[in-house]
């Protein structure tokens, strides 16, 4: 499975819009599913609309068999947090 990590530090820079984008982008030729480790939830939201060709999960779902995880975490002061499955990588 190929991670692709969107974490930009500062908030409303368009994670979400880039994330979705991207998936949608890739998800015709590949099973992909989208991370939701934003506090908001967007992609959740948006994906409630059952539009998008792909799933969307939060960081305590289980992650579906997948050929690529798009993931955009939370960001936290000093750092940031991306999760994997059950498993958190932390990073400076």
């Amino acid at each position: 499975m190929r991670v692709v990590l969107f974490s930009p530090f500062k908030g409303g820079v368009g994670k979400t819009t880039c994330a979705i984008n991207v998936a949608s982008a890739f998800c015709s030729d590949h099973s992909v599913v989208l991370l939701d480790g934003d506090r908001n939830r967007s992609a959740k939201q948006w994906a409630s609309q059952g539009r998008l060709g792909f799933p969307v999960v939060n960081e305590s779902e289980e992650i579906p068999e997948c050929d690529l995880l798009l993931n955009f975490p939370a960001s936290k002061a000093g750092g940031f947090t991306p999760i994997l499955g059950k498993h958190t990588m932390r990073a400076k």
